[in-house]
């Protein structure tokens, strides 16, 4: 269940100021099937080979009601079945101690059948298939390591029966040199592609309020994502190490969301565009000194990103972060202070600025091989409940959306837990876990 309440002004000198409600309650279920398969062939080849099949349904519904007299309720509804099947097949050689290569390849195809009632009635039938083949190299010596895979992937988008296909590269290379123990040089470089979702390709048109309705672009195409990390370790002595990293993620004809005039003037039609280009640059240090023999145990992480956003949206911002804590130890006590000042981003897809409140917070524990207590302060001087803020600023559309919760508000927390072990010991932290589904293809 989700419910968000709020205000709505209009910039019209004789519009009126409302209130509005809306509830979106949804189901979802999943059916998983995964398998995996493994053999050992002469001359030190190796076969693996995996298979998934998901199904899913999800129930959700949008309920809108706001105080403007004279309004009507919008009330849409949706049913959504989704499927999905996947395989891959992966031959590994191992040619020496330090040589090995592999080639693979997969393909899948996913569907979904989405289907609106209510307000604004409408079917969709989504499909997506794909297919590729994967080469790499691995070497690792003392000094050396350097891992390498490259991949041709074709992929066909479907909308309602209407096509369309590309073939992209897939590039993935990493190395690491290491001319001591003391120091370390790691490196690392992506190159893919992202495609847009199926719901923010949703070709009908649904209201979400008075002033706004939205739709999706269903011939939005593929972006293009450049990452390259670099990062430099030096490693003193047991008692301080330091890492200076730097970082450039870039996405080029990203899809983001734009506003429209739409009946006539009176409204406002969200839809999407691959009109951006956003780049993120951070550089930054990592510092960890021990003191009197390790009982005191400093640690710091200062960064400093540069974000650069072109094309519907213009913004930059510089923003300046740290981490730090420091922890002291006596036998088997312990206290620690630690401080995460305010997370600051543009989120890529949503034409956002995102900025977080600070955390802090005073730690004391003790624990031995089966008890550990702890006892934390945390935030004790922030008395209300704003987790995060969230700015959007288009040419003919402004919105800030505040998000609450618990995690920035002040509290105490006591725990106390006891850890015992029977029988066989036997390896843990593999157990199946929660599957992860689908993506859903329903516009919200």
């Amino acid at each position: 269940m989700a419910e968000t309440q709020g205000h709505l002004s209009y910039s019209q000198s004789n519009a009126t100021a409302y209130s509005y409600k809306n509830n979106q309650p949804y189901t979802t279920r999943h059916f998983i099937w995964s398998g995996a398969y493994y053999f050992i062939l002469p001359d030190n080849f190796q076969l693996s080979l995996s298979t998934r099949v998901n199904y899913g349904h999800t129930d959700y519904a949008y309920s809108y009601v706001a105080s403007l007299p004279g309004s009507e309720a919008i009330d849409n509804t949706s049913r959504e079945n989704y499927y999905k099947v996947s395989g891959s097949a992966t031959l590994y050689k191992g040619f020496t101690a330090n040589h090995s290569a592999f080639a693979a390849i997969y393909t899948g195809t996913n569907r979904n059948d989405v289907e609106y009632r209510g307000s604004s009635p409408y079917e969709n039938k989504f499909s997506d298939s794909y297919a590729g083949l994967r080469i790499g190299y691995n070497f690792n010596n003392r000094r050396w390591r350097f891992n390498s895979n490259v991949a041709l992937q074709w992929e066909r988008n479907g909308i309602n029966g209407v096509y369309a296909s590309e073939t992209y590269p897939l590039i993935n290379v990493s190395g690491t040199y290491s001319p001591s123990d003391h120091h370390s040089l790691q490196a690392f470089i992506h190159y893919g592609a992202n495609y847009p979702g199926e719901s923010v390709k949703t070709p009908n048109i649904l209201q979400d309020n008075e002033l706004m309705y939205k739709t999706g672009n269903p011939n939005l195409s593929l972006s293009r994502q450049v990452t390259f990390n670099m990062k430099y370790n030096w490693i003193a002595d047991n008692r301080f190490s330091m890492s200076l990293f730097g970082q450039y993620f870039g996405e080029y004809d990203l899809y983001v969301p734009i506003f429209e005039p739409y009946k006539n003037g009176h409204a406002i039609l969200k839809t999407y565009s691959s009109d951006q280009d956003y780049n993120r640059t951070q550089i930054g240090l990592s510092l960890n000194l021990k003191l009197f023999d390790g009982s005191m145990q400093l640690a710091a992480q200062p960064s400093i990103s540069m974000f650069r956003y072109n094309g519907y949206y213009n913004m930059s911002e510089n923003p300046f972060v740290v981490n730090a804590s420091a922890t002291y130890y006596i036998k088997r006590f312990f206290v620690q202070a630690s401080y995460q000042s305010k997370d600051k981003t543009i989120n890529g897809n949503l034409g956002t600025w995102y900025r977080s409140r600070d955390f802090y917070q005073l730690q004391a524990g003790w624990g031995n091989s089966n008890w550990n207590i702890r006892l934390s302060a945390i935030n004790m001087f922030s008395g209300d409940w704003l987790a995060a803020t969230q700015t959007l600023h288009a040419p003919i559309y402004s919105e800030t959306m505040l998000q609450g919760g618990t995690y920035y508000h002040r509290r105490i927390n006591f725990s106390v837990t006891y850890t015992f072990g029977y029988g066989k010991k036997v390896q843990r932290s593999n157990e199946v876990g929660e599957q992860a589904g689908g993506s859903s293809a329903i516009l919200k």
